[in-house]
């Protein structure tokens, strides 16, 4: 009899232990989807390329690793409570019921916000509202944000026979640079587990012996038909009502126009830059780079080789743009100029 009540205390402390071991491992790392979803908009509003799919998806993933190394966070590439709660802190949205009358064009004009941002927080294919629907209201209206740049940053997994001379040299970065974006002001990285990395996606690799560089400008293709909508120049931007410097020409198109390589040249760059949205820049070697933003589908990888005039996207608005649209930039040893003075 006493060896039963001993074995049912033993059992009722196992359990306790799993019960127990259970919350804590429930506090460390939230799965539930509403949660997960409501993470993704706060990623999404912050800039990140995420979709709300309530899972924790590869970029979502990427996406947390990102933001937990950039905010001196631990690295998990998931969703623990002070990962969430950072979040929470920096970005502010609040929900909105939808009533008789409203409509999301009004709804975004009250709340001084682009229906293409309302539309993506909320992962609206169209602008039709029901009665009693929940709109998330973004807070901060991107305004805030880090402003555009043609760095892609990349998250470097540091070796334990790294160090931060070896690291600049490799990626050929200023140390004083990786210092300033990484927030460190020693060279001992021992107790840092990532870095971030900027890429630059406009700076020429190569350069031609058949073509000088005049060679190159003056034999560039239209990339669409040029109705320029945006000229190169400064101008006050149309979501941060800032006035900043527009590094090359907005040409009004219909979503999912053929965009053409403006000259032959090899891929640098296929993929999601933070504003732009899904980017391709071509090195036409001799310093000239080519830049194509705010595409709806990317047809080309990084390292393809293309010729003049081969279609390598078909056009949009994806990252932060009030409607569709290409961007092109021309870039000349790293530095922008006006593509309407090469484009016949």
């Amino acid at each position: 009899m006493n060896n039963n009540r001993v074995y049912l205390i033993i059992l009722l402390i196992i359990l306790v232990l799993m019960i127990t071991n259970n919350i804590v491992l429930a506090d460390d790392f939230i799965t539930n989807k509403p949660t997960i979803k409501r993470v993704q908009y706060n990623l999404l509003i912050l800039g990140y390329d995420v979709a709300l799919t309530s899972k924790l998806d590869s970029k979502t993933y990427e996406s947390l690793v990102d933001f937990q190394n950039k905010n001196k966070l631990k690295i998990t590439g998931k969703v623990d409570q002070e990962t969430f709660f950072k979040l929470e802190q920096l970005v502010n949205f609040k929900s909105y019921l939808v009533e008789s009358g409203d409509t999301l064009e009004g709804i975004a004009k009250e709340y001084n916000l682009t229906l293409d941002l309302i539309k993506r927080v909320n992962d609206m294919s169209s602008s039709k509202l029901n009665i009693g629907d929940e709109i998330i209201i973004p807070q901060n209206n991107l305004g805030e944000l880090e402003s555009y740049n043609l760095n892609k940053i990349i998250n470097y997994r540091i070796k334990p026979t790294d160090n931060l001379h070896q690291i600049a040299k490799k990626f050929k970065i200023n140390i004083e640079v990786l210092k300033k974006i990484n927030n460190i002001s020693y060279k001992n990285i021992t107790k840092i587990k990532m870095l971030r990395i900027p890429i630059r996606i406009t700076e020429s690799k190569f350069n031609s012996n058949k073509f000088t560089k005049n060679d190159i400008l003056n034999r560039l293709v239209a990339p669409v038909k040029i109705k320029v909508s945006s000229k190169f120049g400064y101008r006050k931007h149309p979501i941060y009502k800032k006035r900043i410097l527009h590094k090359g020409v907005d040409l009004a198109v219909v979503k999912g126009t053929k965009v053409k390589a403006i000259q032959k040249g090899i891929i640098l760059y296929a993929g999601w830059i933070r504003g732009y949205g899904k980017t391709i820049t071509i090195d036409h070697g001799n310093g000239v780079v080519s830049l194509y933003a705010h595409n709806s589908k990317l047809l080309v990888s990084k390292g393809d080789k293309i010729l003049a005039g081969e279609v390598i996207s078909l056009s949009g608005n994806s990252g932060r743009s009030t409607g569709p649209h290409l961007h092109l930039g021309i870039y000349i040893n790293n530095k922008a100029v006006d593509p309407l003075q090469y484009l016949r």
